[in-house]
């Protein structure tokens, strides 16, 4: 009779034991299981901040390329407005019966003047007589002539052994190609082309082709 009590005491100890080991156990792994959580938490932000400041940083750069990209891109077309506009004004058509070369025309008449009446027909048409300007030029007119006389914008006429171009560009600026021997006289005072488009003075009264530029 008198084990009874204790054998409750000892089931109720028991199960008041593991009641209490149980909960221990909720609480630490609570604690543990909060602790894992808070840390992967942490974790999981600092992946996605760095994340996006790769990103950031990413998009910084490809617009600082697009930048510069867009600006030689800009760069080209302007060259290419200005390449096509020179181009154009170059292929611009000259007028009928006048030929293009090197972005200028020239006109080979096909009726003979004096110096002075060949260099009014061509101002007539707002152009000039010819100016050799370099060889290019110089090899274009010869093949045109064909050895017959052309005069040229090339005169001496107001300063004696002097000579000048009708547009005033320097005389010792551009090539010669003057026939061997010429000039050689004073009163011959006017340029024209000759033999092999060579040059040759003669009287500025004398009647010849002409060829106008412009």
């Amino acid at each position: 009779m008198a084990t009874g009590p204790g054998y409750d005491d000892f089931k109720n100890f028991n199960l008041r034991d593991e009641q209490g080991q149980q909960q221990v156990k909720w609480t630490t792994g609570g604690r543990l299981k909060s602790f894992f959580c808070g840390k992967c938490l942490f974790l999981y932000i600092t992946i996605l901040l760095t994340a996006f400041l790769i990103l950031l940083i990413t998009g910084v750069m490809k617009s600082s390329k697009t930048g510069e990209a867009m600006e030689e891109f800009q760069s080209q077309v302007q060259m290419k407005l200005s390449q096509a506009m020179n181009n154009e004004c170059h292929s611009r058509p000259c007028p009928r019966h006048w030929i293009n070369f090197n972005g200028s025309c020239y006109f080979f008449s096909t009726k003979q003047a004096t110096w002075e009446d060949s260099q009014k027909y061509c101002s007539t048409r707002a152009a000039r007589l010819l100016i050799v300007n370099d060889e290019a030029e110089q090899h274009f007119v010869t093949v045109e002539t064909e050895s017959r006389r052309f005069w040229i914008g090339l005169t001496d006429r107001n300063s004696n052994n002097v000579w000048h171009w009708v547009d005033d560009t320097p005389y010792n600026s551009t090539p010669t190609f003057w026939m061997p021997g010429e000039p050689n006289s004073l009163a011959e005072s006017c340029a024209h082309l000759w033999k092999q488009g060579l040059w040759n003075d003669a009287p500025c009264s004398k009647k010849d082709y002409f060829i106008c530029e412009k």
